[in-house]
């Protein structure tokens, strides 16, 4: 499953990827300083 980005060129894909990319981001910020309280 691909992701579309040049091809479809609309702004939806990339919020889309700007989301994803942002999640694992802080997915990973929040495993490096063992996940604090103020994430829940």
């Amino acid at each position: 499953m691909k992701i579309k980005i040049i091809e479809d060129g609309s702004l939806a894909s990339w919020v889309r990827l700007l989301l994803i990319v942002a999640g694992i981001g802080l997915a990973v910020i929040a495993l490096e300083f063992d996940v604090p309280s103020w994430v829940a």
